[in-house]
C-alpha cells in the first residue's frame, strides 16, 4: 500500500487530540512491525514525547511477560487487537490488575461484548476506545468510545469517523443506504493511500470515484449499516457472506448472536465441506470462565433468534482459545476440522416404528447419506428443494396415495413427517416397504 506521510499524520493527530499523550506516558508496543497498528506505537508515541515499551524478543505471545512489562515500566496506554487483551485478562483476571493503564485501544477484530466489562474491572477509570479502518486508509478511520455495553447490542458499534475522514454506507449503485439497511463500507477523506504498489487493476477496483460527488473513496470489503444514533454498525466482511443450501448467510451475524450468550467468550463460524462435499456451517466456541452451556443449549439459543438455515451443523469447543495469526487476529485457516460423522453419530436417533423406517429409507436413498436420524432436519443434512420433490414422489409410490408436498417442508424430519403421515391415514408401512423392494427386484430382472 502506497501511504503518504500526510495521510498517516491525519490519523495520528486525531488520536493525539483524544489521548493527549505526553512525556509521562508509556505505550506498550505489542504489535509486529509488519502490522499497521505499530505505526501508532512508534510515530504516535514518539511524536508526542512519550516512551515505547516493547516485549522481549520471543515473548510476544507471553501474557505473563506482558504483565511484568506493564508493572515494571508503568505502561499507561495499551494498543492491540482484542484477542491479545483477552489473553492478558485471562492471565491476570483480578480486579485492578491493570490499574496503571489509562487508555485501552482495541481494533482489528470483533470486540466480544463481555470484554469492555472485563477491561473496566482490571483497569478502573481507563478509557476504552474501539477503533476500525484499513491499512489503505492510514490504520484507523472510525472510533467509538465504549463506556458501557447496552442491552440489545449485537456487537460494539463501529462508531463515527476520525477527523478529516469519512465513512459511508453505500449500495451497489454507490447510493447512500437508509438507516438499518445493510450496505458496503467506504472510507473517504485525507487518510486514503495512493493505491497498491505495482497493481493498477487492484487500485482501480478498490479506490473509486463517487459518480455524483467525484469524491475518491476506498471500498473496505466490509458490510455495515447506519444506526439512528448516527454511528455505524459493523456487520462483517463481504467475503464472509456465504451461500449454504441456497441461502445467503452473513457469518458475522451468527457470531454476534453467539457472543451474546453469557457462557461464550468468543465464537467464530466457518463454512466447511463434509465428506460428501456438502457445505456446512460450523461454530467454533471458546467458553467463558465457569461456562456450563452445552452444544444443545447454544443451538437452542441461536434457534430463538435466527432462522433454521443459519444454525450450525457442527460445533467445536476450543478451551484453549481461538488460533491467532502473527498479527493477533483469528487465524481461520488454522481452525480444526470438525468430525461431522462423530457428531451425527452421537446425536443419532434410530427410527422408532415402521412409518419412520419407511420415511428414513426414502430420504437415505435420495441423499445417499447413510443412516438418517429420526430427528434430523432434511435441509440440515443436505436436502434441496429438488430432493424434497424426489422424496415426495418416492413416498407417494410406496404409500400408494397422494401426499401434499407442502407437508414435507412443514414436517421436515423423519419423525415429524412419519407422525403426520400416520395421522393422514394409517398404513402397513413394513408391508409397503417389502412390496416396494419386490417391485424394484422385478424391475432389475426385466430384459
Amino acid at each position: 500500500v502506497m501511504m503518504e506521510h500526510g495521510a498517516v499524520r491525519t490519523t495520528l493527530l486525531d488520536l493525539q487530540a483524544r489521548l493527549q499523550l505526553d512525556a509521562d506516558d508509556r505505550v506498550f508496543a505489542l504489535s509486529s512491525l509488519s502490522f499497521d497498528l505499530s505505526v501508532f506505537d512508534i510515530f504516535g508515541t514518539l511524536a508526542a514525547g512519550a516512551a515505547i515499551v516493547m516485549p522481549q524478543a520471543g515473548h510476544e505471545r507471553d501474557p505473563a511477560h506482558w504483565w511484568q512489562c506493564l508493572r515494571e515500566h508503568g505502561v499507561s496506554v495499551w494498543n492491540s487487537v482484542p484477542a491479545l487483551m483477552q489473553m492478558l485478562l485471562a492471565h491476570r483476571h483480578v480486579p485492578g490488575a491493570l490499574d496503571g493503564v489509562r487508555a485501552v485501544l482495541l481494533s482489528g477484530d470483533w470486540i466480544a461484548l463481555d470484554l469492555p466489562g472485563a477491561v473496566a474491572r482490571a483497569a478502573p477509570g481507563a478509557a476504552l476506545l474501539s477503533l476500525g479502518g484499513a491499512t489503505e486508509a492510514a490504520i484507523w478511520s472510525i472510533q467509538y468510545p465504549v463506556s458501557e455495553v447496552r442491552p440489545g447490542w449485537r456487537s460494539v458499534p463501529y462508531g463515527m469517523p476520525l477527523a478529516n475522514q469519512t465513512i459511508q454506507v453505500l449500495d451497489d449503485a454507490l447510493q447512500p443506504c437508509p438507516e438499518h439497511a445493510v450496505g458496503r463500507l467506504y472510507i473517504g477523506g485525507d487518510g486514503l493511500a495512493r493505491g497498491y504498489w505495482g497493481d493498477a487493476d487492484k487500485t482501480a477496483e478498490r479506490f473509486v470515484l463517487h459518480p455524483a460527488t467525484g469524491e475518491r473513496l476506498y471500498f473496505t470489503g466490509d458490510l455495515g449499516s447506519f444506526c439512528p444514533e448516527g454511528h455505524v454498525e459493523f456487520l462483517g466482511r463481504e467475503d464472509f457472506q456465504v451461500k449454504v443450501g441456497g441461502h445467503r448467510i452473513e457469518l458475522g451475524e451468527i457470531e454476534s448472536v453467539l457472543a451474546r450468550h453469557a457462557d461464550v467468550r468468543q465464537a467464530v463460524v466457518q463454512v466447511v465441506a463434509d465428506a460428501s462435499g456438502q457445505r456446512r456451517l460450523v461454530a467454533y466456541v471458546v467458553p467463558a470462565d465457569q461456562g456450563t452451556a452445552t452444544q444443545a443449549d447454544l443451538q437452542a439459543f441461536l434457534a430463538e433468534q435466527l432462522p433454521r438455515y443459519m444454525l450450525p451443523a457442527a460445533w467445536v469447543r476450543l478451551d484453549g482459545g481461538l488460533p491467532l495469526s502473527a498479527n493477533g487476529k483469528v487465524d481461520r485457516q488454522a481452525l480444526p476440522a470438525p468430525d461431522f460423522q462423530a457428531q451425527r453419530a452421537a446425536a443419532h436417533v434410530a427410527p422408532a416404528d415402521a412409518m419412520e423406517r419407511l420415511v428414513a429409507a426414502a430420504v437415505e436413498q435420495r441423499l445417499a447419506c447413510g443412516p438418517v436420524s429420526a430427528q434430523d432436519n432434511f435441509f440440515d443434512i443436505g436436502a434441496s428443494s429438488l430432493d424434497i420433490v424426489a422424496i415426495h414422489q418416492a413416498l407417494e409410490a410406496q404409500l400408494a396415495r397422494s401426499l401434499s408436498i407442502v407437508a414435507l417442508f412443514e414436517h421436515a424430519s423423519v419423525r415429524a413427517l412419519a407422525r403426520h403421515l400416520a395421522q393422514d391415514g394409517p398404513a402397513d408401512a413394513d408391508n409397503l416397504m417389502a412390496q416396494a423392494r419386490a417391485r424394484a427386484v422385478q424391475t432389475r430382472r426385466r430384459p
